[in-house]
């Protein structure tokens, strides 16, 4: 979709479970434990102490695709940069996306050729 980006594209990895069949030998993997310790974890964060690296899906929330999803959320908000006052004020990213300003952003940028159409 984004054909521009290639030249920024460092490593792209892919894994199936027959992957995780080879290296643990089990079929599925949960990322990082989800223990009543780590759960209680007030700085349960995306982002980490190293520069441009960000967590994502349930290592942010909690196990499973719900989990996943709000990690998902969590994470695309902070790269947004939308902040506590946002959500004070009822702007979040869902919002956004529900009354169409995020794709208004997409499209304008598609027609500039600024981003790929998908």
């Amino acid at each position: 979709n984004f054909p521009h980006l290639e030249q920024y594209i460092e490593v792209v990895e892919v894994g199936t479970p027959l992957t995780m069949l080879d290296y643990t030998q089990r079929t599925e993997t949960l990322g990082l434990r989800h223990t009543p310790r780590r759960m209680c974890d007030m700085e349960l964060r995306p982002d980490c102490r190293l520069p441009g690296l960000y967590f994502t899906g349930q290592d942010v929330a909690f196990a499973g695709w719900a989990g996943a999803l709000t990690g998902a959320m969590v994470t695309a908000q902070l790269l947004l940069d939308y902040s506590i006052i946002d959500f004070m004020r009822k702007k979040t990213l869902m919002r956004d996306l529900g009354r169409g300003d995020v794709e208004d952003m997409i499209m304008k940028k598609v027609s500039e050729g600024t981003a790929a159409s998908p």
